[in-house]
């Protein structure tokens, strides 16, 4: 393995890890936001 291939790779697998973690990020505000709605708050911080 050349030093090229072995940076592209590095690349690669950076490029991998920042998606997944995009992925997560966006599933766990999508959760979050629909367990707001189910429990009926209104966003704002406020108590009903």
């Amino acid at each position: 393995m050349t030093a090229f291939q072995f940076m592209a790779n590095a690349f690669y697998l950076l490029v991998g890890v920042a998606c997944a973690g995009g992925a997560a990020l966006i599933v766990a505000v999508v959760l979050a936001c629909i367990r707001n709605i189910i429990k009926g708050g209104r966003g704002n911080g406020k108590p009903r």
